[in-house]
């Protein structure tokens, strides 16, 4: 149900939760108005016929079917707008069944438009502040990154591995945890064959130097045993979620604002380090590609959320282009650290030129970007 008086969309067709309205008495009200609007136009119109009837007559005609066409118009449009609400909000709903996501959290949320409300609470006062407003907060299992809005239909790009962790890195983590899983059993062993020697040795004095000396060794003995057990338990619990969830499903989306939204369809590719997430919201905020390879020296900036700081803007230029494993990518010495990876690497219009993705390790100002034209490469849907 459409409120007619606010627009605002939901199942309830008696009251509007949003403005408080009750319809039929809203509906009453209306045709009251009309009426009363079209006796003073038959009023006026008798009043003037003496003068010009012909002529006024004509006019009041051409008014009142004017006025009904536009009627006629606006409820067809009405309907065929609540119609595609309505078809919208019901696969939303059996999408987000589907994960186990309860559609009612999102119903009041999702039909009031993002970029409105991101203009009202956080206005952008240049291209820097419109494009930290389409950058968004991602959160998960897997930690934390970055993303921004490519279109107003709630697309956000980001990294694939800020969504899903490699084949390679889940290697390295179960290999890990085998070889901690080793270590602590031969150090449960050697604390539980100094245990027996010290209770053969029971008539040893206990202030003894060589009885103290084993004693303070078992004590630290155990206490790393205690952070070794603890830290082979969490990484055993991150392998159970990763081969539960091979891309993360409990991804959420966290705006400017705080406002946060849940992600209910991950595409990733599988030729480039790019995700395309979606998010059940209306008219976002998005950044303009910029699809033309830029100069070196052009001046970027890179927005991003780095160690847990949202929405964290650098600058520096284009140092050159870079091809490792077949991909090209934008070098650049615009600082970027742990967090900002899925982030924009905007230029000085405010377009879109590349996804932020890596750093070399030890190193200083070498950074990479994908270009953004291997977004539209990898999803063809969005162009």
């Amino acid at each position: 149900m459409i409120c007619p008086k606010c627009n605002h969309t939901q199942e309830n067709e008696e009251e509007c939760e949003y403005c408080g309205v009750i319809f039929k008495k809203y509906s009453l009200r209306q045709a009251r108005l009309q009426t009363e609007l079209a006796e003073k136009q038959n009023t006026l119109a008798d009043e003037n016929r003496v003068d010009n009837s012909s002529n006024r007559v004509s006019v009041r005609n051409v008014l009142v079917a004017l006025l009904c066409f536009i009627a006629v118009i606006s409820v067809i449009s009405a309907g065929i707008g609540m119609y595609e609400n309505l078809q919208q909000q019901k696969q939303h709903q059996h999408i987000m069944a589907k994960q186990g996501v309860n559609p009612k959290d999102f119903v009041t949320k999702n039909n009031v438009s993002i970029s409105s409300t991101l203009a009202r609470y956080n206005p952008p006062k240049n291209y820097i502040e419109h494009a930290r407003n389409a950058t968004v907060l991602l959160q998960s299992y897997l930690g934390s990154g970055s993303g921004f809005f490519i279109d107003d239909k709630c697309h956000i790009v980001t990294n694939r591995h800020v969504v899903k962790i490699s084949n390679e890195e889940i290697d390295k983590l179960r290999k890990k945890a085998n070889a901690l899983k080793y270590y602590i059993s031969q150090e449960k062993r050697q604390l539980s064959e100094m245990k027996n020697k010290m209770n053969d040795d029971r008539y040893q004095l206990e202030y003894d130097p060589q009885r103290v000396e084993k004693r303070d060794y078992l004590s630290l003995g155990e206490n790393d045993l205690e952070k070794n057990e603890k830290l082979l338990k969490k990484m055993e619990d991150e392998l159970y979620k990763i081969n539960q969830y091979p891309a993360s499903s409990d991804l959420t989306a966290i705006l400017v604002n705080g406002v946060e939204y849940h992600v209910f369809d991950v595409k990733i590719s599988d030729t480039h380090d790019i995700a395309l997430l979606t998010i059940l919201g209306l008219d976002s905020p998005f950044l303009e590609p910029n699809l033309e390879s830029e100069a070196v020296g052009g001046k970027v900036l890179a927005i991003g959320n780095p160690v847990g700081l949202k929405q964290v803007v650098t600058s520096g230029i284009i140092s050159g282009s870079y091809t490792y494993k077949g991909e090209k990518y934008i070098q650049t010495d615009a600082p970027i650290n742990p967090g900002n990876s899925g982030g924009p690497l905007i230029d000085l219009k405010g377009r879109v030129i590349g996804i932020n993705t890596m750093i070399l390790s030890d190193t200083e100002g070498i950074g990479f970007a994908i270009p953004i034209a291997t977004v539209f490469k990898a999803f063809p849907s969005l162009q």
